[in-house]
């Protein structure tokens, strides 16, 4: 079992590439299509193993071809899928657009995803209780994402969330959580209004979150604690496909953070694995090895 554990989605990604992102009631045609392992959790436990850690995967596929080559693809990058079980219902589909610019927008079919509940976490506490890291993300049932988290916190492992896609969290699973990672879009759900950096400390302060992570895309991201804000300035790159950006720089954190780095130069080498990615198309094929950042 790894030191990081994942609980989160598996989707087999459509993706078709045009000229630009298509407006309301618009139709344009396609200048090509192909089909890659994808989905949140997923993405996010490849880009982990690819940069070097012991990751294992909790979720659920469908039992058809494409569930059978997300595993594949996990147990290719090096992650344990001994908790990547099956269901009756078909594996998630994500159908993303990307644009000529390497914009995106994204259609997610839960799938099996939706399955996730309360006996797959039971199935999987050994992995949880050998874990130092836990990493969730929201494309399954809320519930069970907000139960990982609490199990987690029980047992004393280092918790990350990354709320995603978007929606308010319960101050009882804010507080006391190591690691909230948003972007901020995610973050103004969580903090409505007019988003300001320099309120992130009161509400990590209000709500109980050590640590706050806000990604700003080609702006970097911006680190806050009670105490203060930090700004990071992004790695330059000609953006290609900007597909499973957030997961790599997410995945490559946690990494780092699991071999003992310091917050400060996680972060740094988590750019890096990022614009290495989004120079490049797709997302978990897109990801870098180690030996690419490091």
């Amino acid at each position: 079992m790894g030191k990081i554990a994942v609980v989160g989605s598996l989707n087999m990604d459509v993706s078709y590439r045009v000229a630009h992102i298509p407006a309301p009631g618009e139709t344009i045609l396609a200048q090509g299509v192909a089909k890659n392992p994808g989905g949140k959790g997923g993405n996010q436990a490849v880009a982990a193993a690819k940069m070097g850690a012991g990751v294992s995967m909790i979720g659920l596929t469908g039992d058809d071809a494409d569930g059978e080559a997300l595993r594949r693809s996990l147990a290719g990058a090096g992650v344990d899928t001994a908790f990547v079980g099956r269901c009756g219902e078909p594996t998630g589909t994500a159908f993303i657009c990307v644009s000529d610019a390497g914009e995106n927008n994204i259609v997610v079919h839960a799938g099996a995803n939706a399955c996730v509940d309360a006996r797959a976490l039971a199935e999987a506490d050994a992995c949880l209780r050998a874990a130092e890291m836990c990493v969730v993300q929201l494309e399954i049932p809320h519930e069970t994402a907000w139960q990982a988290l609490r199990r987690c916190r029980e047992l004393g492992v280092f918790t990350v969330l990354n709320p995603s896609p978007a929606c308010p969290v319960p101050d009882s699973v804010l507080r006391g959580l190591d690691l909230l990672v948003p972007n901020e879009t995610e973050m103004e759900a969580l903090l409505p209004g007019a988003l300001d950096l320099d309120a992130l400390p009161g509400y990590a302060r209000e709500k109980g979150v050590r640590r706050i992570l806000m990604t700003l895309g080609d702006k970097g991201c911006c680190l806050a604690t009670a105490e203060g804000v930090r700004r990071f300035p992004c790695t330059p790159v000609r953006a290609v496909d900007t597909t499973g950006a957030g997961d790599t720089f997410l995945g490559a954190l946690c990494a780092m953070l699991a071999e003992g780095r310091a917050l400060e130069e996680a972060i740094a080498i988590a750019q890096r694995a990022a614009a290495w990615a989004v120079a490049r198309p797709g997302a978990q094929q897109a990801m870098p090895c180690r030996e690419n950042i490091l």
